[in-house]
């Protein structure tokens, strides 16, 4: 097969990821972001022989016509002396229709198991790998020692890490990336309702609707159904409310500035769950800004009070507060003050 095609596409929509990749939030690590020269033939001939396996053809034509390791998931791609490969894969069929799950790791001697090559790693163990054999040989599989683990939708290695850099260039949550759910929002909605019997599947399928930047207005009002679901309020208030997206701060400032008290209550309900699930100054800055709020001295009182209450219990010191400080854009002048501002009037209301 022909993959000139999509390394075309792929070299040129690289470097526009730059940005995107320094940016993230969980890339803590000291990596140097650089796009390595592809690798020779021989260079490529002589890892398969020190391995004793042929790369499957997608992955190859990465390596030969892209680069020698470079950027990717995780800690980025391993070059072609650092690539390994897992022994003893046993595949089974998972409930979803377009993904397979990596029942548990075996040993080969204990029957219909596979090799993959490793390629890459998220840290922790948790391995990315292309299968070496079998029927689904080429596919991606994510692995951690013995659990669980899912084989991606995608046909082979470079559909999936072009997709990849598109979702990360339309703004999605690039954190775990490869062990999500492939689909759009309406799919995935649909197989959520079709996977009753299994939460565990369900709790997968939300973690993939929660790397969208926005939803539809059909995808907020599912959120809001599971609000109150003890089994999945985390993930439903963490996308709603702790990443801060536009419809779930317009949400709680309606609910705020209604005369209905019960849905005022409630709103506040969210804010402390906010709170217990990492709010930062950024945060609540954008929220007490907003012009139905800030022109509001009463409710901006009453919601600083309630978040004076959860904090003295909870935290007992500034520290949590002003740790949080970092993560404010300094970006101007003004935002900077405003952060100072806030954190005075926190400071003010815990000396009460």
């Amino acid at each position: 097969m022909d993959y000139q095609a999509v390394i075309e596409r792929i070299k040129e929509k690289l470097p526009k990821t730059k940005e995107y990749i320094l940016a993230d939030n969980h890339l803590e690590w000291d990596w140097v972001y650089e796009f390595p020269l592809p690798a020779r033939e021989e260079e490529i001939v002589k890892t398969e022989e020190r391995l004793k396996i042929a790369i499957p053809a997608a992955l190859r034509a990465y390596y030969g016509g892209i680069a020698n390791g470079g950027p990717g998931p995780g800690y980025g791609m391993y070059p072609l002396d650092k690539l390994w490969v897992i022994e003893g894969y046993e595949l089974s069929q998972d409930p979803l229709p377009q993904c397979k799950t990596l029942m548990k790791r075996l040993s080969r001697k204990e029957g219909n198991s596979y090799q993959a090559l490793c390629f890459l790693t998220q840290g922790d163990a948790y391995d990315v790998s292309c299968l070496l054999e079998g029927p689904d040989q080429g596919k991606i599989v994510m692995s951690c020692d013995e659990e669980p683990y899912l084989m991606a939708a995608d046909e082979n290695f470079l559909d999936w890490y072009e997709r990849w850099i598109d979702e990360m260039l339309a703004g999605f949550d690039m954190n775990l990336y490869p062990d999500r759910y492939k689909g759009s929002q309406e799919e995935l909605i649909r197989l959520f309702k079709d996977n009753q019997s299994d939460e565990k599947v369900q709790q997968q399928i939300l973690l993939s609707l929660n790397r969208y930047p926005n939803l539809l207005p059909d995808t907020f009002t599912f959120y809001l159904s599971l609000l109150f679901d003890s089994r999945f309020a985390d993930k439903t208030g963490y996308y709603l409310f702790v990443r801060g997206i536009p419809q779930g701060r317009q949400h709680i400032v309606s609910m705020l500035i209604s005369s209905d008290k019960e849905k005022k209550d409630r709103a506040m309900t969210y804010l402390i769950w906010a709170a217990q699930h990492g709010w930062g100054l950024r945060e609540w800055l954008m929220l007490l800004n907003e012009p139905e709020i800030k022109e509001d001295e009463t409710l901006s009182k009453e919601i600083l009070l309630k978040l004076k209450d959860w904090y003295a219990q909870h935290v007992k010191t500034l520290q949590f507060i002003m740790s949080q400080a970092k993560r404010i854009d300094p970006s101007t002048e003004e935002q900077l003050e405003q952060s100072k501002q806030l954190a005075l009037k926190f400071k003010e209301y815990l000396a009460k």
